[in-house]
């Protein structure tokens, strides 16, 4: 897709990126420069990817990329991140301020500008890399078995899994994510360059809940393949290891106590509905956080969202390994104010640091980007209690006689 700015749209930017998109438009060996620059960068990270075939692989990120990026928009950086920073690139927002992300949303914009479809896809590659690495580390903080992974891909994964049809993550990102991403959201941005939800901060946004929701698919899919004991290692690997043939079954320990529990919860959730807005579960709400009747309800509503239940079965499991419940009535004693403070103060813990980055993806969902980026320290340690409080209220009334 050709998209090109028109002025018009180019005079929604403020005055100092207008004089970026001027200085390449006069200049077509500075484009030339950046257009190397881009190619130079994103060629090393495909021929770093040869040896990459399954989602447990990352991305050596350029490191000196946004310097150089900097001297050819004839900028410092304070004056660059200034300009940035008008149109939502906010310095409380951590992904936003970041000067690597900030550097390629702006090559992207060069690219708009030029109608250049090649920056533009290159830009995006570089900013996914980065993403893609983000996610993967979430996703798999400890470590991700590559022969597991590998059967993930090829027997776990359903036809149409555009990560299995594309066969390694370079390839997903290449030809199926960055194409799809910028044919959708190329005109968008192009209209709202001032906005600062639909501009070019959408180019975070979008890939980040692309490769949250990936993640989310290809984690529960690796998981179970694991406690299933199933592998797929490569034929030179097995013949060192085994012998013969390339499909291997290792059974690997995992807590039957906290698959059953956590399955319990999500079955009982389809029977027993809405358990956050009856009177003791509002009563209890109320009285620790004073908190409207509307407010609960969409609290209330996440929780009930079908699309939801994969999140907040992984919860559960989070938490779970954490406290380690031996069945049902170990979790029917646990304290609800006790239960939601250690998840919400957690600092070392990986299982209760994971749970807690699922509070602040509710939180997201709940009130949206812009309201959900400009909550202080302490607004947002008190609604992350107030939807720990309601995982714990949840879970006790979905398992017991009462809380």
């Amino acid at each position: 897709m050709n998209t090109k700015l028109t002025q018009n749209q180019i005079q929604k930017l403020p005055q100092q990126l207008r004089v970026v998109l001027q200085r390449f438009e006069h200049d077509p060996q500075l484009y030339m420069r950046l257009k190397q620059l881009l190619v130079q960068s994103a060629q090393k990270i495909q021929q770093q990817s040869l040896n990459h075939d399954t989602f447990c692989n990352t991305f050596q990120i350029p490191k000196a990329l946004p310097t150089e990026l900097l001297k050819l928009y004839g900028m410092n950086e304070r004056e660059f991140k200034q300009s940035m920073e008008k149109i939502g690139f906010v310095p409380i927002h951590r992904m936003y301020n970041d000067l690597y992300y900030q550097t390629l949303c702006a090559s992207y914009l060069v690219g708009l500008a030029k109608g250049d479809e090649n920056v533009r896809r290159m830009a995006l590659l570089l900013i996914d890399v980065r993403i893609w690495n983000g996610r993967k580390l979430k996703s798999f903080p400890q470590f991700c078995d590559s022969d597991i992974a590998r059967y993930v891909m090829n027997y776990a994964l359903k036809g149409n899994h555009t990560l299995k049809k594309a066969g390694s993550v370079f390839d997903y990102l290449d030809q199926f994510s960055i194409p799809a991403v910028d044919s959708k959201y190329a005109p968008t941005i192009s209209d709202n360059l001032d906005s600062h939800t639909e501009g070019l901060r959408k180019l975070i946004e979008t890939n980040y809940s692309r490769f949250h929701q990936l993640f989310r698919s290809v984690r529960d899919a690796y998981y179970r393949t694991q406690k299933e004991g199933k592998k797929e290692i490569i034929s030179g690997q097995y013949q060192n290891q085994y012998g013969e043939g390339d499909l291997v079954e290792a059974r690997e320990s995992f807590s039957g106590n906290i698959e059953r529990i956590t399955d319990k919860i999500i079955k009982n959730a389809m029977i027993k509905r809405n358990v956050l807005m009856r009177p003791e579960s509002k009563e209890i709400f109320k009285e620790k956080f004073n908190v409207s009747d509307a407010s609960l309800k969409k609290i209330n509503d996440w929780f009930m969202d079908d699309d939801n239940q994969d999140e907040l079965k992984y919860f559960y499991e989070l938490v779970f390994t954490n406290l380690k419940p031996k069945n049902e009535m170990d979790v029917c004693q646990l304290d609800i104010p006790i239960l939601a403070n250690k998840i919400t103060s957690a600092k070392k813990d990986t299982h209760l640091l994971k749970a807690k980055e699922i509070l602040d993806h509710v939180l997201l969902s709940i009130l949206g980007t812009q309201k959900f980026d400009a909550l202080g320290n302490q607004s947002l340690y008190r609604l992350r209690a107030m939807i720990s409080f309601g995982f714990a209220i949840n879970s006790k009334l979905l398992l017991c006689k009462k809380l």
